[in-house]
């Protein structure tokens, strides 16, 4: 209902006209939304002001002209962005009244469409004094262009000026061409004035004329755009608008040095400061053009307070005046047919006016007591007046308007302030005060005007207060049902809701009696009833939104939906959406059981899908209906009759509501598994009590039902019972489901679904125990995932979803069978659920060697299984080894058959009640470093008398690797007992390839001794060393030669035993290049066995390899070996061997050191030659002067060539090394 005018309800927001910059794109609706030509629409025709306007002085701005508008969509779009639009809620302005946001804006262009102007004309002033506005000239002191002509003229011309002169506005009540004329409070022209016509701000965008090829033509083109901006620039504050130019260049300043010094001339000549007045704008980045844009609309905003301050100045000033009267002649005042406006309308037209000034200021506060006071007086003011006696019906209509208006603004504006709840007080005291005001005149509230304008009142209120309060607002009424304080907002749907009552009242009654009441406002004759239907449902839909959020509140929601429904059904006769409605209401209201308003509600659903044919929907309906109905007849079924008659239905048609749960109230039930566990092969027990709560008004009535499935998923089949009225029925309560049927597998054969039959008659609120059970044949789990049942009422078959209720505290109830039904309390942590798991194993298996074993040892473990069952079972075993690195183990059966099957793997083992077997499993030992070794073993089995339940068990057993031995190997020097060759006697000496060969020089072979003390790491039973082999392998370049191993011969070794072996090689080089040394590797294997515990037997022989021992052996470095022999007398032979085998001529100077603890015999000091490839011996005879270990007497041997000492070396077991000395023990 477009009952308040145009802009009337808008927030008032400062307009800012921007000239000069063109739109990018005039057909783009957003683009459409910031120029001013189409926002205006027929105001910009039908105001009275546009008669006497005035044009611009700079218009036309047309393509092609010497002006022509800038091209700038960049900045076009920056300026739209910070526009704000007229609205009647704007949150922009309390960020402004409290100074969090610098401006707010109504910003419009002034665009050239297609070649043509705007047509925008400036508001008419009162008469000016011609030749009061200078105007700039051009040096020849004339004007030289047609625009500047053009400008001129239109200063000179009447147009422009109040048509009555100095005398009032054409708005004003005493202009007898007003639509107040004589006695109307205020037009809302006045505020369209300066939302669309009269800017606060001018700003006016000029292009620089930088495409002249001459100093002279920039000259007089600057001087034609200064006298245009000093035109416009009078125009403008002839009305007190300030003008705000923006010159644009398209070359830099750095490009073109006369641009400051033109910026310059356009500044002084316009006076036009820099940063109030006239910007300059050369090529400029995003940033500078956002700065330049938000600069200027921060100056627009500051500009705008100027201006709307000074107009509030003038307000208050002709309030302060004389008294205004009409100046008529005594004719026209004859004619006059209405007194004019009294002295209290011209004091309620003021204080209205500085209300809107502060508010265009954003003052919201001071506009708030302007309008408060503007209420009062004109509240006071329409109290002495009576539409049939003082004022004319439609003055009476304006003065209601401007109160509603007035009273709107307040009530925003509080809002605006953060006070919802005063502004719902100054709501309640407006309805008061208004209905007060009729009663007096009396006008019934009864009558259609008085509530057709409460219910308006009441929409404009919710959809203020949906803008102004999010919700869950503390200042909103939390709940709909609660009782409001009367200092609380209610929540918008409650204020919607008000409203729709009072339409409901308005669309359903006849108001043809209504001519008693005269109030000529919103009555019935000046209302379409068919708008107040579209807003009726407007604010049902609204409604429903708000009490769904933000905490729900179903009923309401319901109720709401209820109203809808009757809506379409009531005064569109839409019985689909009716129905629609009805349904969704009916689905909460069974939700809150709140059966009175539901079998309203069910009555309504029945009548629309009657009308429609909704056979289904229908019968439903009326099921429901019989059900909360003690009286079967409420319904007439002659019309559903007829419809299934009109279907003409052979078969009963299903209805699936599973999914719904419309009817899942009328039954409910109990679930429970008699375990939490249960074993393969035996029964899964379970037992469900369903309950049934059918209202039915007669007790006595059976309620049977069709068919009854317990679905269950997971490895136990679903169970679906059949009615069979022929059984005994359940006097006791308690049925057994027995003789399940096959009705339906899967592929893998697996059961999923059993079918039976009971009696499933059932009274109102009797309970029926069904027990039934199964026996699982897969591991896994179970669970209950629903219980369904199919009713049947007439010829439909209605399926329904049944809830079963949880049980949480781990008691559950259990029934027995008897005489009478009797239960006890189970345990069970989840009754929906069972956990089926495979049957303990009877089947136990052991092994006789649980370690340690060795590294890559083979070895056989006896893998024992004994049957504790009570019956023959057939055995299957398999073995897996893994070592700690992940490395696989080799496992065979050692009576393995050789077959397709993996070695691993032992089948058709059959054993005898409580019987065992012993299995021998061949064991490979990785090599490598390992700690330890898994050995698991799988075992399943399967009675003869039952081979489909499968029993598994696995058994895990982990016996540590160790290493068998741990060896310890030293090289020493020894003396080797044959003579070299004689360097200058040529021989044959032998070669590597043992070829007699000629040489140039003698091979020289040098003696060696590998010891090697083993250590036994086998613990808990000893071992066998049986023997050992080595092997040194060198380059090609040398020659090594085992000479001497230790004896073959078994050595029993237990645990930390320690067992040495010596072995003797020889090494020399292999041909005629001299060498000085050469690396070697020993290569020592050590065979082993366990003792055999069956002589006839053997054990098992194990290899154990060491790792590579590398050595280096000098071949010609010259050397000092010491062997010790122990003489008789208890002296000591001491030999001291040296040797060079260079082939140069060495010098040597043996001295022997004194000793504390020997006193010897031989040379003390000698110097010895010795030819190349030679050695010598030196004996000493030592007496030892003490007991213990002692260091024999030091020979230094000193190269007297090389400079260097020969450290001696022992050469026999008994000479023990320390540091540099040789100890003896004596």
């Amino acid at each position: 209902m477009n009952v308040y005018p145009p802009n009337s309800l808008q927030h008032l927001t400062p307009l800012v006209l921007f000239s000069g910059l063109a739109a990018p794109d005039v057909s783009d609706p957003q683009c459409q939304k910031r120029l001013w030509k189409y926002s205006v629409g027929s105001i910009a025709t039908s105001h009275q002001l546009v008669k006497d306007g005035e044009k611009l002085a700079t218009s036309p701005r047309l393509k092609g002209t010497s002006d022509e508008d800038v091209i700038m969509p960049e900045l076009f779009w920056k300026f739209a962005e910070k526009s704000s639009d007229l609205v009647n809620w704007n949150p922009v302005a309390v960020e402004v009244s409290r100074h969090r946001a610098p401006y707010i804006l109504n910003i419009q262009f002034l665009n050239n469409v297609e070649g043509e102007s705007d047509e925008y004309l400036l508001p008419p002033v009162k008469t000016r004094q011609h030749g009061s506005i200078s105007t700039p000239q051009t040096p020849s002191g004339k004007f030289n262009d047609a625009a500047s002509v053009e400008g001129r003229s239109s200063l000179d011309q009447s147009r422009g000026q109040y048509p009555n002169g100095n005398q009032h506005s054409p708005l004003s009540p005493l202009t007898s061409t007003s639509d107040i004329y004589p006695d109307g409070l205020i037009s809302v022209q006045w505020l369209q004035k300066y939302l669309y016509l009269t800017p606060s701000t001018f700003v006016s965008f000029h292009l620089l004329n930088t495409t002249s090829e001459t100093r002279e033509e920039e000259i007089e083109a600057d001087e034609i755009l200064a006298r245009k901006i000093n035109l416009l620039k009078a125009q403008l504050a002839v009305r007190h608008i300030k003008l705000v130019v923006v010159i644009v260049s398209e070359v830099l300043p750095s490009e073109d040095i006369t641009l400051n010094d033109r910026i310059y001339y356009l500044r002084k000549n316009t006076g036009l400061a820099a940063r109030t007045g006239l910007f300059f704008l050369p090529p400029s980045t995003e940033i500078e053009l956002e700065t330049l844009a938000e600069t200027v609309c921060q100056l627009c905003f500051s500009n705008a307070i100027e201006f709307y301050t000074r107009i509030a100045k003038e307000v208050r000033r002709k309030r302060s005046g004389q008294p205004k009267t009409l100046d008529l002649s005594k004719e026209d005042a004859a004619q006059l047919t209405t007194s004019p406006l009294s002295n209290a309308g011209w004091e309620i037209r003021y204080s209205f006016k500085l209300g809107a000034l502060a508010e265009f200021r954003q003052e919201l506060e001071s506009s708030v007591k302007a309008y408060e006071v503007t209420y009062e007086m004109a509240l006071e003011l329409f109290e002495t007046l009576h539409p049939l006696t003082e004022i004319s019906a439609s003055r009476w209509n304006e003065f209601r308007i401007f109160l509603d208006t007035v009273i709107y603004k307040i009530i925003k504006l509080y809002f605006y302030s953060g006070l919802p709840n005063l502004a719902y007080k100054k709501f309640l005291v407006h309805l008061r005060s208004i209905g007060t005001v009729l009663e007096t005149r009396g006008f019934s509230k009864d009558g259609f005007a008085y509530k057709n304008w409460r219910a308006l009142q009441h929409l404009m209120l919710a959809e203020l207060a949906v803008k102004g309060l999010p919700p869950g607002n503390t200042a909103i009424a939390p709940d709909a049902d609660e009782r409001v304080p009367a200092d609380c907002l209610p929540r918008t749907g409650l204020l919607h809701l008000s409203a729709v009552h009072l339409w409901f009242d308005l669309l359903g009654n006849d108001w043809s009696e209504d001519a008693g009441n005269p109030d000529p406002f919103m009555n019935k004759d000046s209302t379409n009833l068919e708008e107040i239907n579209i807003l009726l449902k407007k604010s049902l839909v609204a409604a429903t939104k708000d009490f769904a959020l933000p905490t729900p509140n179903e009923r309401s929601v319901g109720y709401t939906l209820y109203l809808l429904g009757e809506s379409y059904l009531l005064h569109d006769k839409d019985y689909v959406s009716a129905q629609k409605y009805y349904k969704q209401a009916a689905d909460i209201y069974r939700k809150e059981k709140w059966k009175p308003l539901l079998s309203n509600i069910l009555q309504r659903l029945y009548e629309t899908s009657l009308k429609i044919e909704d056979i289904q929907e229908t019968v439903l309906s009326e099921l429901e209906l019989e059900i909360y109905h003690e009286n079967d007849a409420i319904l007439d079924s002659t019309g559903v009759d007829n419809l299934l008659a009109k279907l003409n239905l052979d078969e009963p048609k299903n209805i699936d509501l599973t999914t719904s749960d419309r009817y899942s109230g009328f039954f409910t039930a109990d679930y429970t598994f008699q375990s939490d566990e249960c074993f393969l092969g035996l029964p899964a027990k379970a037992q469900l009590s369903v309950t049934c709560n059918y209202p039915l008004a007669n007790q006595e009535k059976i309620l049977t039902l069709n068919e009854l499935t317990i679905e269950i998923e997971g490895q136990l089949a679903s169970i679906h019972v059949i009615h069979d009225g022929s059984s005994t029925p359940n006097e006791s309560g308690y049925a057994i489901l027995e003789n399940l049927q096959l009705e339906q597998d899967d592929a893998d054969n697996h059961v999923r679904l059993y079918s039976t039959s009971a009696n499933l008659n059932f009274k109102p609120g009797q309970t029926i125990v069904f027990e039934f059970a199964q026996i699982p044949k897969k591991l896994g789990e179970a669970s209950l995932k629903g219980l369904n049942i199919v009713l049947k009422h007439k010829k439909y078959l209605l399926g329904l979803s049944v809830p079963v209720k949880p049980n949480i505290s781990g008691a559950v109830t259990w029934y027995e069978n008897g005489s009478n039904l009797t239960s006890h309390h189970i345990r069970v942590v989840n009754p929906f659920k069972i956990r089926l798991s495979p049957r303990p194993s009877l089947v136990y298996v052991s092994i006789d060697n649980k370690g340690p074993v060795a590294f890559g040892e083979k070895l056989t473990i006896n893998v024992t299984a004994a049957n504790n069952e009570k019956e023959d079972v057939i055995v299957e075993l398999q073995a897996k080894g893994l070592s700690n690195t992940g490395d696989a183990v080799d496992l065979k059966w050692a009576n393995h058959p050789d077959d397709t099957n993996p070695s691993d793997l032992l089948q058709g083992l059959k054993l005898a009640a409580d019987k065992s077997d012993s299995i021998p499993l061949n064991v490979q030992v990785p090599e490598g470093s390992i700690n330890s070794i898994t050995l698991e073993l799988f075992i399943s089995y399967y009675s003869v008398n039952d081979s489909e339940t499968l029993i598994k068990d696995d058994i895990v057993f982990s016996i540590p690797v160790v290493q068998p031995f741990v060896v310890n190997c030293d090289i020493y020097p020894r003396f080797h007992p044959k003579p070299w060759p004689n360097y200058f006697v040529p021989n044959a000496f032998s070669l590597k390839d043992e070829k007699e060969t000629l040489g140039m020089t003698p091979q020289m072979r040098r003696r060696w001794e590998l010891s090697a003390s083993v250590l036994c790491m086998i613990e808990k039973e000893s071992i066998e060393l049986i023997g050992s082999e080595i092997k040194i392998v060198t380059s090609d370049e040398a020659v090594c030669n085992v000479v001497d191993t230790p004896e073959e011969k078994i050595q029993v070794l237990e645990h930390n035993q320690k067992h040495k072996l010596s072995y003797i090689f020889d090494n020399s080089r292999a041909g005629e290049k001299d060498i000085r040394q050469v690396q070697a590797s020993a290569h020592l294997k050590l065979r082993w066995r366990r003792p055999s515990k069956d002589n006839n037997i053997q054990s098992v022989e194990n290899v154990f390899t060491l790792s590579p021992l590398n050595i280096t052996l000098p071949l010609i470095e010259p050397r000092v070996i010491v062997e010790i022999e122990r003489q008789e007398n208890k002296t000591l032979l001491a030999k001291y061997h040296i040797e060079n085998a260079t082939n140069h001529i060495l010098t040597f100077s043996l001295t022997m050191e004194p000793s504390d603890t020997f006193a010897f015999q031989g040379p003390k000091q000698l110097t010895v030659r010795m030819l190349p490839c030679t050695r010598r011996s030196f004996e000493y005879t030592l007496l030892p002067l003490t007991r213990g270990l002692l260091a024999i007497p030091g020979l230094v041997v000193y190269d007297i060539n090389y400079k260097k000492i020969l450290v001696p070396l022992a050469a026999t077991p008994e000479l023990k090394v320390e540091k540099k000395s040789l100890l003896v023990v004596c």
